[in-house]
């Protein structure tokens, strides 16, 4: 916990970090208020909710990564490879519908559990190829004990949302899934970066760099 808060304090603009936090928590009301209507919709109606919804989700949480990751101060230049950030966008649509589909019209314990897990692999799949993106003069080590308690705690969040989504009413049944989502993408966010060593090596140089000499 105090590797997560010393990342985050000392190496991160902190409004920045906020405007991402902010993003997702926009992002993630947005996907429950549309999630909401399309329960209320015919068939073929609520696919087309469910595929809205899984574009508000997976670009809210797409912008919160990267502007997350634009607040992050290292000590050397960075830029990111376009083809790979447009396809970790992809990834977290894709997961999001996926998890939607899943879950159903009930949002059951079990259909929850399984669209928790889809989209904690979509998030996951977005936050790993949009870090493949960077280009740097370093090489990327992972803690990956850390990631993986990391993707626990995002699986369970995603799952208790869902699965209070299905069972409220309300403004409730927007606040309460929206507010375990945010925690659940902020705490793996920030946990994987705190568990990512940037280790210097000149020869993965990058563009900006390169253009540099």
């Amino acid at each position: 916990m105090f590797r997560v808060i010393e990342c985050i304090m000392l190496q991160h603009d902190l409004r920045l970090v906020l405007l991402a936090a902010l993003v997702w928590i926009l992002g993630s009301a947005a996907l429950f208020l549309l999630l909401q209507r399309s329960v209320d919709c015919v068939e073929e109606r609520r696919r087309q909710w469910l595929a809205v919804a899984a574009l508000a989700a997976g670009i809210g949480v797409w912008a919160t990564h990267f502007i997350a990751m634009l607040a992050y101060q290292g000590t050397m230049p960075m830029s990111f490879d376009p083809g790979l950030t447009a396809v970790s966008a992809v990834f977290a649509i894709l997961c999001f519908w996926l998890a939607f589909l899943a879950a159903g019209r009930e949002f059951g314990i079990r259909q929850s559990l399984s669209a928790g897990a889809i989209a904690a692999i979509g998030v996951g799949a977005m936050h790993f190829t949009g870090m493949a993106a960077i280009r740097a003069p370093a090489v990327i080590r992972y803690d990956w004990g850390t990631i993986a308690y990391a993707y626990a705690i995002v699986a369970v969040c995603f799952t208790l949302a869902f699965t209070l989504f299905g069972r409220l009413t309300g403004a409730l049944r927007i606040v309460l899934p929206a507010a375990f989502a945010v925690v659940g993408v902020v705490t793996l966010h920030f946990t994987a970066m705190s568990a990512t060593v940037l280790a210097p090596d000149p020869t993965h140089m990058s563009p900006a760099a390169t253009q540099g000499h």
